[in-house]
């Protein structure tokens, strides 16, 4: 399976980030169980995305509307049965605040 990883930040819109961190894109469908697992440095604004060399501020962030958004469009497009996220970061829980759609469940700790 690939991981299609849409661009967050500091790229243009529907680039796909690929590196050697990040090669896979998921082609997920509406009788598939998706599960995704993120470990790094968190903070209250997001959870940072280490897909370039450095770790710094211009780094990529997953932020709480991102990820809502992001699940919306998965949920919208029948890309998951059911979605199951666990995050391994500082502020992890911030990334749930704005998750409203179905069949989807966040474990955060850090």
């Amino acid at each position: 399976m690939l991981l299609k990883v849409k661009a967050y930040s500091g790229y243009k819109a529907n680039e796909t980030v690929k590196s050697q961190k990040l090669p896979y894109v998921l082609e997920s469908g509406l009788n598939d169980n998706v599960y995704l697992f993120i470990v790094g440095h968190g903070g209250t604004s997001g959870v940072y995305l280490d897909t370039k060399d450095s770790k710094n501020e211009s780094d990529v962030r997953l932020t709480p509307s991102l990820l809502a958004k992001t699940i919306d469009e998965m949920y919208q497009g029948k890309k998951y049965r059911r979605l199951l996220m666990v995050v391994e970061a500082c502020h992890a829980g911030t990334l749930g605040k704005d998750l409203k759609s179905p069949g989807m469940l966040l474990i955060t700790g850090a």
